[in-house]
């Protein structure tokens, strides 16, 4: 509210907010592409590795609604700030992931395979590595400048 209105052919992301997002999306993608190829690798089936890459996914977007609160101040800072719908959302993806990995209807529907927990630690750490560096590019853009 202490901001000036933004002009009337203005776009919701700045051209360095739309840049960070595409590269966000890129380090996702390599994220979730790199632990399908390490299982690919190691022998696991086509099922098992489909479900790997999208469990990685899930937890990414997870993340990614948490980090991008604000382009600005840390994930911790922004966890206070008072949100409804951030637990309930994260609430229902959990929900979404445990019901894909362990119904065997709804599993089979989707054509995926069941995790045993190890493998679904790697899938949440590679998530964390795909989208929380954020908040390191955040810290140094706090430490050089005022929030936009």
């Amino acid at each position: 509210m202490q901001r000036s209105p933004q002009k009337t052919g203005s776009t919701f992301l700045s051209l360095k907010q739309l840049s960070l997002s595409i590269f966000q999306g890129l380090m996702i993608t390599a994220g979730c592409l790199g632990i399908g190829y390490y299982y690919m690798q190691h022998g696991s089936n086509d099922a098992t590795v489909r479900t790997v890459i999208f469990i990685t996914l899930l937890f990414s977007n997870i993340f990614l609604t948490l980090v991008n609160r604000s382009f600005h101040y840390s994930i911790f800072k922004t966890l206070a700030y008072k949100n409804n719908m951030v637990p309930v959302i994260t609430g229902i993806t959990l929900f979404f992931i445990a019901t894909l990995l362990y119904i065997p209807f709804i599993r089979t529907l989707f054509n995926l395979h069941s995790l045993n927990f190890p493998v679904i630690v790697n899938c949440f750490f590679v998530a964390i590595a795909g989208t929380l560096w954020i908040e390191i590019w955040k810290l140094i853009k706090r430490k050089g400048s005022q929030p936009e």
